[in-house]
């Protein structure tokens, strides 16, 4: 067998687990209420769908060879159709991810608040996605990438026509479409994730400075970092699942749209790794569900907790021993944790400063989006309400022993505008 050969073999291979994989997101989304109902779970399981069937027609490129003229074959359109369609649906789609991430750990997004635009998660892919597959089978320039039965049919010119044809530049155009919108998504996800990173490094350091001035439950500062890492962790997962497959893709098309000889290794990993995004974003995806039954279970071996979640999902009458007990099968399973609901300010945590004379309470409302209620065990003084004006919260006078705050901004500035005062009351205290 040739290399190509072997490359062809084993990339089918991997596209057969991704799409099984796919399958199980799906299923997992599709079977639970709460997943349905969380926005994360059905951009991906959107996204799995259309990793599924890139899959399935990365399969039928090898499965079914084509004939004839490659401008006129109908096998290879509809292949190279559906294999550019949810390519680049795909990875539009990765971009719909990490908004999602940076609005929920950055912006504080709770799940009612992402679901104002949970649309424009959706519409840009499909629409973009469908324009571009249909303007290059409109225009005839889907064709197979080499000269041979078993390439890969995509939106690519025709070789048999000359450079100067018109309809061989507009294939040629069309086709730098696809690597330039996975550079662009490349490039945002790491925006993204850039910016993610700064903020939970900047959540520690006030976390940390917080600690210091308030006294609080420091079990909910543990929850509230672990939590964010948590969340942050498997967005960087998601982003090495969409780096991986598509790299040495782009950097074969790169070397052939510049008329260098692509290395024969270089084609045979490009072709293995194309179709595993699938593959990859199951594993990112079931982790949580993993890493929760290995602690529930630590006397079970890793690879019997792989089995009992994948027989589990694809034959749910089928149960392997006790693992996956009746009342162990929760909805939210597979859901990341809520940052907004573990952060230490929740549920009334005591908070004593210098600002506050007596001992007050905290009360975060939905999502924590900035809004709640200070509670106090004293009539409040109209010092004290001059004090909280030049701290920069709105407050507006409910009864005598509570208060209402509506912040402008969320409720982490408002901590960080609290320890601002802090500090230059120390100062002047110090001063004078």
């Amino acid at each position: 067998m040739s290399s190509r050969q072997v490359g062809i073999f084993i990339g089918c291979s991997v596209a057969f687990i991704s799409l099984v994989g796919s399958l199980m997101i799906i299923i997992a989304v599709a079977t639970s209420k709460q997943n349905r109902e969380n926005t994360q779970q059905r951009i991906l399981a959107i996204m799995s769908t259309s990793d599924f069937l890139f899959a399935a027609a990365f399969i039928l490129t090898f499965a079914i060879p084509h004939h004839g003229r490659k401008s006129q074959d109908v096998v290879c359109e509809v292949k190279g159709f559906i294999f550019m369609l949810f390519g680049t649906i795909t990875n539009l789609y990765n971009a719909s991810l990490a908004t999602y991430y940076l609005l929920t750990i950055r912006y504080n997004y709770g799940n009612r608040k992402m679901k104002t635009v949970e649309n424009w998660f959706h519409i840009p892919p499909i629409v973009f996605g469908l324009l571009y597959t249909i303007i290059g089978a409109g225009v005839n320039v889907i064709n197979p990438m080499k000269q041979d039965e078993t390439s890969i049919c995509a939106i690519v010119p025709d070789e048999s026509l000359d450079p100067s044809d018109p309809l061989y530049k507009l294939g040629f155009y069309l086709a730098m479409i696809s690597p330039l919108v996975y550079i662009v998504v490349l490039l945002f996800n790491f925006v993204c994730y850039v910016l993610i990173y700064k903020h939970v490094k900047m959540t520690e350091q006030r976390s940390a400075r917080f600690s210091m001035v308030i006294r609080t439950n420091p079990n909910s500062m543990n929850e509230l970092l672990q939590t964010t890492r948590k969340v942050a962790t498997q967005c960087k997962f998601f982003f090495l699942a969409f780096l991986v497959p598509w790299l040495l893709s782009l950097l074969e098309m790169a070397l052939l749209a510049s008329n260098v000889d692509v290395p024969t290794w270089l084609n045979t990993l490009a072709l293995i790794l194309l179709p595993s995004a699938g593959f990859f974003n199951t594993i990112v995806y079931f982790r949580l569900r993993y890493t929760r039954l290995s602690e529930e279970n630590p006397e079970r071996k890793g690879i019997s907790i792989v089995l009992d979640i994948v027989f589990n999902i694809l034959f749910p009458c089928y149960q392997r021993r006790d693992l996956f007990r009746a009342e162990s099968l929760e909805d939210n399973f597979d859901l990341e944790p809520e940052i907004c609901n573990t952060s230490p300010l929740d549920n009334e945590t005591p908070v004593t400063s210098h600002m506050f004379p007596i001992s007050t309470h905290y009360n975060a409302e939905d999502q924590g989006i900035g809004e709640g209620r200070f509670r106090s065990n004293s009539t409040h003084t109209d010092e004290r309400w001059k004090q909280l004006r030049a701290s920069g919260v709105k407050v507006i006078r409910k009864q005598s022993s509570t208060f209402e705050t509506t912040d402008i901004e969320s409720r982490r500035d408002t901590t960080t505008r609290l320890d601002e005062s802090i500090e230059e009351e120390e100062s002047t205290r110090n001063i004078s």
